[in-house]
């Protein structure tokens, strides 16, 4: 039984996560830039975990190490707001 909760649960993050970065746009940082950038950019991962996020990044950014810190960092904020959250 827990095994299906855990995959609920690892079902729904990486979608939460996206709508999460949506509301970072009014940022004045890099992850303000790349929330706004996922909220024009149809080809954004909508669902995935980091490395969707990290594989995107890495394509639509080349070698942009500081977009690619960004979303870690956004990736990190979000686990740890997570954490707080009942």
């Amino acid at each position: 039984m827990a095994r299906q909760s855990e995959a609920r649960i690892c079902d729904t993050m990486p979608l939460k996560f996206f709508f999460w970065l949506l509301a970072q746009g009014g940022r004045d940082d890099d992850i303000g830039t790349i929330a706004r950038h996922a909220a024009l950019d149809r080809a954004f991962p909508r669902s995935g975990f980091l490395l969707a996020y990290t594989d995107y990044i890495q394509r639509v950014f080349s070698d942009d190490t500081i977009a690619l810190q960004a979303m870690k960092t956004a990736w990190a904020e979000w686990i740890e707001q997570r954490k707080h959250q009942p």
